[in-house]
């Protein structure tokens, strides 16, 4: 066994050095008069590649 005694280690903050990158992409089109939305709806959208409900209008 180690010998015991002596003085104990101050706990101290680290630096933050956590880094993350996001990427996002969006598509904006320009119209005239009056717009109804997206085709489909919440369907329409996608994140990472998938639609946010179903065809059924279930989120997914």
């Amino acid at each position: 066994m180690g010998k015991g005694g002596g003085k104990g280690h101050t706990p101290r903050e680290a630096k933050d050095n956590l880094k993350s990158t996001q990427m996002m992409s969006v598509i904006d089109a320009i119209g005239e008069g009056p717009v109804e939305g997206p085709v489909k709806g919440l369907q329409s959208i996608l994140v990472n590649k998938t639609p946010l409900t179903d065809t059924d209008g279930n989120p997914v």
